[in-house]
């Protein structure tokens, strides 16, 4: 039988979100960033320090997101034998890393491309009572390059014509 090490069973692409959530009672950060309740927007520029300050508080949760790693992580949940990777662009920084780790935490396999051009993405949670707000910014999510994809292709298709070996060899 042909083995392949690492093999991985399925591949997600997607932009990486930091998701950052904190409680904001007395609606602190929703008046200082003129955030309106209950909303989902992408941030101004005059709120993309909100990040950093949500980083800063102690009372915060973070967890890796964007659609596409949170459909990794619910399959490498749903089936812990089974492999998954997850392809996306990160900035060089402390969000990025953290990023990195809880993805890797979780089981999948990281192919995180690292941008010096842009912080990593994030979303900000404002909770109010039950209320959410988030704000997204995108940011190193949109640096995802083909240079990346097409350097880490020739592993992604060797493991696909190996699994598709080993079907072959144990039919």
């Amino acid at each position: 039988m042909v083995q392949a090490e690492n093999a991985i069973d399925m591949v997600y692409f997607g932009n990486p979100i930091f998701d950052m959530s904190v409680n904001d009672e007395e609606r602190a950060l929703m008046t200082k960033h003129g955030l309106d309740l209950g909303v989902a927007t992408l941030a101004t520029p005059e709120q993309m320090c909100l990040y950093d300050e949500i980083w800063a508080r102690e009372d915060k949760t973070t967890s890796p997101g964007g659609s596409a790693l949170n459909s990794a992580r619910a399959q490498k949940f749903a089936s812990a034998s089974g492999s998954v990777a997850y392809f996306g662009c990160v900035g060089n920084d402390d969000k990025g890393r953290a990023m990195t780790e809880a993805t890797t935490a979780a089981g999948v396999v990281s192919k995180l491309e690292v941008t010096e051009e842009e912080p990593t993405g994030t979303c900000g949670c404002i909770i109010v009572g039950k209320e959410r707000t988030l704000v997204a910014n995108i940011a190193a999510a949109k640096k995802f390059s083909m240079a990346y994809l097409q350097a880490n292709m020739v592993r992604i298709f060797l493991q696909y014509l190996i699994s598709i070996a080993n079907f072959l060899f144990n039919f």
